[in-house]
């Protein structure tokens, strides 16, 4: 009896332990050479001021191998903020279309 609940607990603990660091490798991410937090955070669908937020980051630069935090647990499920969308100028021009043409011959 002492041998099956000292097994179970084993079990019980590798798997939770396990499965932890399972959730904390999936709100990372490893700089390759060439990346940027720009390429990242579009791949990640997350915005460059959030991987700078959640990383610590003071400046734009991150060197390959450089392991990133994803997410924070609360920010993990709150959606990255719409872009914002500048209101454009259009200003209106009327044009009279005619059928002459440089090239036609008749």
């Amino acid at each position: 009896m002492k041998k099956l609940l000292i097994t179970i607990t084993t079990v019980f603990f590798l798997l939770v332990g396990f499965s932890n660091a399972a959730s904390a490798a999936e709100h990372t991410y490893k700089v390759k050479n060439g990346d940027t937090l720009w390429s990242i955070s579009k791949k990640n669908q997350i915005t460059v001021q959030q991987l700078k937020s959640w990383n610590n980051l003071k400046s734009d630069m991150i060197k390959p191998n450089q392991v990133l935090k994803m997410a924070t647990p609360a920010a993990a499920q709150a959606k990255p903020p719409a872009p914002a969308v500048k209101a454009a100028s259009y200003k209106e021009i009327t044009v009279k279309a005619t059928a002459y043409t440089a090239s036609c011959k008749n």
